[in-house]
């Protein structure tokens, strides 16, 4: 990782809608950045801390949109 460069993140949903309780997954991948955070927050089984590229599984019985941000020593994205 450059200590100078900024962090980037993208986050996609396996789907562009999800149904109502459907199940459905949340992708996403950084560079330059040690910690990732999403929020709200899904559930990672046996991690504290997520990681920098995952994919994971979610429900949502309501419209929910997602936010992820990934920090670095270059800036947050």
């Amino acid at each position: 990782m450059n200590a100078n460069a900024t962090p980037t993140v993208t986050l996609t949903a396996a789907s562009p809608t999800i149904d109502n309780g459907a199940p459905d997954t949340l992708t996403w991948a950084s560079t330059n950045a040690t910690p990732v955070t999403l929020s709200p927050a899904v559930d990672v089984e046996d991690v504290n801390v997520l990681p920098l590229n995952y994919t994971a599984p979610v429900s949502q019985t309501q419209p929910t949109p997602y936010t992820i941000t990934a920090t670095g020593p270059g800036g947050t994205a």
